[in-house]
């Protein structure tokens, strides 16, 4: 269970920085018991309960001084840990109910996803499916590295271990979202909008964005993380399969002008923000600080101002998810300076939620609130246009 953390991971571990999710899937299957089947994920992937602690070489996966207890309740089930909880909810009327947090050291989104999807398979839905191997799951998680990255230098990963176990942050402070709910007509409708622009609705977010991002620039340097795990060659997904790795996104670096006010500059930077995303993505850019860990070191990469994470689709790459009726998956904090913008998807449905995540220190409400509203305007005028 003890390992260093690896370069792509750190970073988490210095902002100590966790995810919620909420996920209600919706089954006739009576589900066996949600605390055996809990206790089956913390034994199949023990890291869940692990914790993170400095040491001369970087920050380190370790043992819990106390392991997470799996405790009953009148709903089905739960477990708190340091780095990852859980409760399961059996009592809704034809659904299962799972909610809790994951520390991002541990995993992104596609992790998460995996994880509840494991949970699922363990308390008896669709027990055939595939989940994360046996074989594997107790050295879960993989880190990218060694799977999408190359040979680099001890030195490279040297110094990005010590650069970040070395500093110390500001302790973050709790979340406060401000979501837009699309129902699925809106969707479709702004789907076929985008669809006759040759945009992406990741583009139109951040070309709406970019003007409400402090700044003195003419650009914002938009971060739009892009799920690496889809870079493994065939051979060495066979040995390691991508829901084994625990952070496999990295974000692609795009420069959106912030001064568009028409909805033709809008829509004309909406597609160079698509082009220069394609361009980076065709040479699998985003995975490369899995190949150089100082990619991760601020004067190798320039911190983004802005993160669009679209995760629409994740879902549904599971077998058991892919008819959830809600997925719902948030940073439980927000980072000062960075600014993030959410999508998640119902499958059953096709609704989005779109979720700004502002620090305080940088937006007061009201200001968060104009800035949901623009957002909320683009997309108005976007499904007006077709």
């Amino acid at each position: 269970m003890t390992r260093l953390l690896e370069p792509s991971e750190v970073f988490h571990a210095f902002l100590d920085w966790q995810t919620g999710f909420e996920v209600e899937v919706l089954t006739a299957v009576a589900p066996r018991s949600a605390a055996s089947g809990m206790r089956r994920l913390y034994a199949d992937l023990p890291r869940l309960g692990s914790r993170i602690v400095r040491s001369a070489e970087g920050f380190v996966f370790e043992p819990p001084e106390r392991t997470p207890t799996v405790e009953r309740t009148e709903q089905g089930a739960r477990v708190d840990g340091a780095l990852s909880a859980f409760a399961v909810d059996v009592t809704g009327p034809g659904a299962i109910r799972v909610t809790g947090r994951v520390h991002h050291a541990l995993c992104d989104v596609t992790g998460i996803l995996s994880l509840v999807d494991h949970l699922l398979g363990l308390i008896g839905i669709a027990p055939e499916a595939d989940s994360i191997p046996a074989e594997l799951a107790r050295d879960w998680p993989i880190a990218a590295e060694r799977v999408l990255g190359g040979p680099q230098s001890a030195d490279a990963i040297r110094q990005t271990r010590l650069f970040y176990s070395g500093a110390v942050g500001a302790p973050l402070k709790p979340a406060q979202p401000v979501t837009l709910h699309l129902d699925a007509d809106l969707v479709r409708a702004i789907d076929h909008a985008c669809s006759a622009a040759a945009i992406s609705l990741t583009a139109v977010l951040a070309t709406a964005a970019a003007p409400f991002v402090p700044g003195d620039s003419d650009n914002v340097l938009v971060g739009a993380p892009v799920d690496c795990r889809v870079f493994i060659d065939p051979a060495r997904a066979q040995a390691i399969p991508p829901r084994v790795i625990g952070n496999g996104s990295h974000g692609a670096l795009v420069r959106v002008p912030r001064s568009t006010r028409t909805s033709a500059e809008r829509e004309a930077a909406a597609v160079h923000c698509d082009n220069e995303l394609l361009d980076q993505l065709e040479a699998q850019t985003p995975a490369a600080p899995f190949r150089d860990g100082r990619c991760y070191l601020p004067e190798h990469n320039a911190p983004a101002q802005l993160v669009v994470s679209n995760a629409r689709g994740a879902a549904r790459r599971f077998s058991r998810l892919a008819e959830a009726s809600k997925v719902l998956v948030l940073p439980e904090s927000s980072i000062p300076a960075l600014p993030m913008i959410a999508v998640n998807e119902s499958p059953a449905t096709g609704a989005l939620d779109i979720t700004l995540i502002a620090d305080s220190a940088d937006y007061t409400p009201t200001d968060a609130r104009r800035f949901a509203d623009a957002l909320a305007h683009t997309l108005t005028e976007i499904r007006e246009q077709q």
